[in-house]
């Protein structure tokens, strides 16, 4: 087993967690699956969504995401694993996406009890500025509102938490590239030798179309900790993950498995991640907006006049049509 160096609120505290005492509260499955990302399981895209419903349902293994590791070498296992399934439906208007995760734990096995449960529910939207399938780079701002509704004390938060984050990505043919930088904010929980506050978040994530509706990805996934103990162990936390994707029509199947690099809280031994979606595309790809797909568009950046003459080749001709002054 991996050492994690993970602290529990003090020395005093964290022996009192591990021979009987109240445990901390604190969220150690930190990560959280991307409601509609196309191509990846935990990294957002700017990708324009079919307008209307979508719904994802991941379900994820989790494998000694907290435990407590003594100098002498003595590891007492805190969380050891988790089971969960999230209940992700989403809407997508216009350029605003809205969208609730609801976690559940169809078994959690802590310390203290075995059995099933609930996590923080969350509600999150993104808005895309500039969409990846038609922009030269892809632009959009994603954030959420996390509420305490956890029941297991080391699987949810003490308070409301929230995250912001920009969102860009590059299309480079079948390839696609994409970054997330944002702020994490969460509560304020003082341990041994780590400090759990706001957090910058960084997320690099690359895929492979090996054919339309079938592909790879890789993620890397990254918490750095806002405060003055941000470089000491157990504060960084960092995992990848590689996974892969097949669309049938509406239908779209997602799995993923990776493991921790830098083991902070919530950072497991292992990872495995198998998502259902039922995700309609969204119609062929429309860059100036005139209502002609590019496959078909001569001028997919310059829009149709819709002046009466060749409307259908998306070019405009510059006069009024036979028949109108242009009055």
């Amino acid at each position: 087993m991996i050492p994690w160096w993970i602290a529990l609120a003090g020395v005093q505290q964290a022996f009192a967690g591990a021979t009987g005492a109240e445990d901390p509260v604190i969220n150690a499955q930190s990560l959280r699956p991307s409601l509609d990302s196309e191509r990846w399981l935990a990294t957002d895209d700017s990708h324009l969504g079919a307008p209307g419903f979508s719904f994802r349902v991941p379900l994820s293994y989790t494998d000694d995401p907290l435990y407590y590791s003594f100098e002498d070498g003595q590891d007492v296992g805190l969380v050891s694993a988790v089971l969960q399934v999230d209940v992700m439906p989403s809407v997508q208007l216009w350029r605003v996406r809205l969208g609730l995760d609801l976690p559940f734990f169809a078994l959690v096995n802590t310390r203290d009890y075995t059995g099933p449960s609930w996590g923080d529910f969350r509600g999150d939207a993104r808005v895309v500025v500039l969409d990846g399938r038609a922009a030269p780079l892809g632009l959009a701002v994603d954030g959420g509102v996390g509420l305490p509704t956890g029941l297991t004390t080391m699987l949810r938060a003490e308070q409301v938490t929230w995250d912001a984050a920009m969102v860009l990505d590059k299309d480079l043919g079948k390839s696609r590239v994409g970054v997330n930088v944002g702020v994490r904010g969460g509560p304020d929980r003082h341990l041994e030798n780590v400090h759990l506050d706001n957090a910058l978040t960084l997320k690099l994530a690359y895929a492979y179309a090996v054919r339309p509706g079938l592909g790879v990805s890789v993620e890397a996934l990254g918490l750095l900790p806002l405060t003055e103990t941000a470089l000491s162990p157990g504060s960084v936390a960092a995992e990848w993950l590689a996974g892969g994707w097949a669309r049938r029509d509406n239908i779209v199947v997602r799995v993923g498995a990776g493991t921790g690099i830098a083991h902070g809280v919530g950072v497991p031994d292992a990872r495995v991640i198998v998502a259902v979606g039922f995700e309609p595309p969204p119609g062929p790809r429309d860059t100036d907006g005139d209502g002609i797909p590019n496959r078909q568009d001569s001028c997919p950046r310059d829009p149709e006049d819709h002046d009466g003459v060749d409307d259908e080749d998306g070019c405009a001709e510059g006069g009024p049509a036979p028949g109108h002054d242009g009055a």
